[in-house]
């Protein structure tokens, strides 16, 4: 026998091996396993999942099973069928648009083979995924690159329902609110829909780095005279016509970096506001949110964390580190900024609960805010770095720890 007839038959050999474990394991395989779903990811980036009888937790899940899987549509933040089948020439011969085999598939046989269920290194079906250390993070076109997935330890911590919520860049004045207020992921007249005003320059994406430029949306729409008040389109949905504008004129850019200072469950998130055009020039601060998290309905235990104690305490201060958590303790997401960053007011920390009609709409919010006075009309840049950490609740506290001894200012 030739080599070239030995590789084709060692070839077809693996293909018909990979199908034949495929087969053989799909009675004991979990389809729904939180390696490939998690429901809240799921409904809320595909939003018509919502209906008036799929709208828990379980019956997403059966959505997943009966229609999802079969469809090719992605289930979780750390993992997509048709991504996966995509990287890997052999499961592409051996399985097609069989996204339920090669679900099957991944999750026999995707840690003894040291296969990724997503890429990280470009654009797939509209999705950016930055991973290390067991932390996925990603955007998405939908979203304007606002980061709308969050996965660590097979759970979703974003809660990305509308264009409004994300882990994104927000900056808007504390006399006019939502008025004046560019977005990062979009605005109102957005909604839920699987498009935004946000117009996305670039996002690259690269291992455990994920960096992009937009010019976000005007969560309300705003005639460009003065940014007052009376200038905003308080409707739902975007105007027509009337001379109102749906898309800032400046850009926001930012760079997260999984895994920093040599703390493994840290990320840096650098946010770089431009700041320009017609903002109202009366007594007033630009409020810039460096950034805003909306996290899922779980995570509902608030805690300060108390640098000189090392503990994570019940939320009574804003100007120190700030966690949410799940009331097992087993999923936490803690925040810090440096002091003597660039703001006329002391950077705080700030968290509200929303309760939603179902459990896709119920978020934990916090924020990081920044406040500049603004002078002239001249074009400015502002730059901020915040730091988070994630895991279980010891181990963020011992995240903060670390890195606010890392970098102390």
């Amino acid at each position: 026998m030739t080599i070239l007839k030995l590789m084709r038959c060692m070839q077809v050999f693996g293909i018909w091996i990979v199908l034949y474990m495929s087969e053989t394991h799909s009675v004991t395989v979990d389809l729904a396993s939180p390696e490939v779903f998690d429901p809240v990811f799921y409904s809320n980036y595909y939003h018509q999942v919502i209906t008036h009888s799929v709208n828990s937790p379980e019956a997403v899940k059966q959505h997943w099973l009966t229609h999802g899987i079969d469809a090719g549509w992605q289930g979780s933040g750390q993992f997509h069928s048709k991504e996966y089948i995509a990287r890997y020439p052999d499961l592409q011969k051996a399985f097609g648009n069989n996204y339920r085999a090669a679900i099957q598939h991944y999750l026999t046989f995707h840690t003894s083979e040291h296969r990724l269920g997503l890429s990280t290194s470009h654009h797939f079906g509209g999705r950016w995924t930055a991973l290390n250390h067991g932390i996925y993070i990603g955007s998405s076109t939908r979203t304007g690159g606002a980061v709308d997935s969050l996965t660590w330890n097979n759970k979703e911590f974003i809660n990305s329902r509308d264009h409004g919520r994300q882990m994104q860049m927000a900056c808007n004045t504390n006399k006019y609110t939502e008025c004046y207020n560019p977005t990062e992921a979009g605005g109102l007249c957005d909604h839920t829909l699987s498009t935004t005003h946000t117009h996305i320059d670039w996002v690259h994406v690269h291992g455990n780095v994920i960096e992009s430029l937009v010019y976000p949306a005007f969560w309300k729409p705003v005639k460009p005279s003065s940014g007052t008040q009376h200038d905003c389109h308080y409707g739902q949905w975007c105007p027509a016509h009337q001379g109102y504008h749906t898309t800032y004129d400046y850009p926001f850019h930012k760079k997260i970096t999984i895994g920093t200072h040599g703390i493994n469950n840290c990320f840096e998130f650098v946010s770089n506001f431009t700041i320009g055009g017609n903002w109202p020039q009366d007594d007033l601060l630009i409020q810039m949110e460096a950034p805003a998290v909306y996290m899922t309905y779980e995570f509902t235990k608030q805690f300060t964390f108390n640098p000189a104690t090392r503990l994570a305490e019940n939320y009574h201060n804003k100007h120190l580190p700030f966690i949410l958590s799940t009331p097992d303790h087993n999923y936490a997401l803690g925040a810090y900024t440096p002091q003597r960053q660039d703001t006329d007011i002391h950077e705080n920390y700030d968290s509200h609960l929303f309760k939603g009609s179902n459990f896709a709409g119920t978020t934990s919010k916090f924020n990081i805010v920044f406040y500049k006075r603004p002078h002239g009309t001249g074009v400015r840049q502002y730059v901020y770095r915040t730091y988070f950490c994630v895991g279980t609740l010891n181990d963020v506290t011992s995240c903060l720890h670390k890195i606010m001894t890392a970098v102390p200012k």
